[in-house]
């Protein structure tokens, strides 16, 4: 079996993928009942997230050519960039790793540390996060329905009707304490 590392977040090359890292999560409901137990009913997938820890040289190995004619290069910022121009684009695309081809993801997180040993390297950690897409089905209603004709023969505005107050209610088992006490309040002046 032939392992294809990350060569590409995005349209963005990589030189190096160092590192890795699938997470898959199913999550379960849990519901508490009377006796204090926890009753599961359903289960779903989570998004799932990929970590992948890279590396771009401004002097990368094909490249040799240019490099002797002393040649600047700025890829290591123009990476870093462009993969902050991506995440904060929030447009999904498609990743492919060594372990899974994964459609519609999202960079959530982006971390890059430079030193001394490493001011011609970016050397990179994305999170990245499938975002779920559902097509929504919307089903019209029917035009009769909503006709002028018998709108004004079931409505009535706030404005013809002034104040209502709510009836008591017709059990007497049903009435609250506190609207008998009213009641006898009133009863008493």
């Amino acid at each position: 079996m032939v392992i294809h590392p990350v060569n590409k977040i995005g349209s963005i090359e990589i030189d190096a993928s160092i590192k890795e890292e699938h997470y898959s999560e199913l999550a379960v409901t849990d519901n508490p009942i009377e006796t204090g137990e926890l009753v599961s009913d359903h289960a779903f997938m989570q998004p799932r997230e990929i970590t992948i820890t890279g590396g771009v040289s401004n002097y990368p190995i094909a490249d040799r050519f240019t490099l002797l004619n002393g040649a600047v290069f700025t890829r290591a910022s123009s990476a870093w960039q462009q993969l902050l121009d991506l995440q904060e684009s929030a447009t999904p695309f498609d990743l492919s790793t060594g372990l899974k081809q994964y459609k519609n993801v999202v960079i959530m997180t982006l971390e890059v540390a430079q030193d001394k040993d490493t001011f011609n390297i970016l050397l990179f950690t994305a999170i990245l996060r499938e975002i779920n897409f559902i097509d929504a089905l919307s089903v019209p209603e029917p035009a009769d329905k909503f006709t002028d004709e018998n709108a004004g023969d079931k409505t009535t505005s706030t404005s013809e009707r002034g104040q209502v107050d709510a009836p008591p209610p017709d059990n007497p088992t049903l009435s609250s304490t506190l609207f008998d006490w009213k009641e006898g309040i009133q009863n008493a002046f």
